[in-house]
C-alpha cells in the first residue's frame, strides 16, 4: 500500500492481495501496473498530451450540448 502515488489504490490493493492471499490458497488473478512516471514518460514521448487534451475536450462538450 506504499505505492499507490505509483501505481493507483486497485493496483495496490491487488498487489496486497497477492502477498497476502495467495500463500493461503485464495487465487488472485494476475495482474500488472506500470508507475505514474512510465505513464507520463510514455505520453511526452510519443506527443500525445494535445491529442489527448484535444479529444477530451471534445467529448466535455459533446456532454453539455
Amino acid at each position: 500500500m506504499t505505492d499507490i502515488l505509483q501505481v493507483g489504490g486497485k493496483n495496490a490493493s491487488l498487489g496486497e492481495m497477492i502477498q497476502n492471499l495467495s500463500p493461503l490458497g485464495v487465487e488472485v488473478p494476475d495482474g500488472f501496473a506500470i508507475t505514474v512516471d512510465a505513464y507520463n514518460y510514455f505520453i511526452e514521448y510519443n506527443k500525445l498530451n494535445d491529442s489527448i487534451y484535444e479529444i477530451l475536450c471534445e467529448y466535455s462538450l459533446s456532454k453539455h450540448s
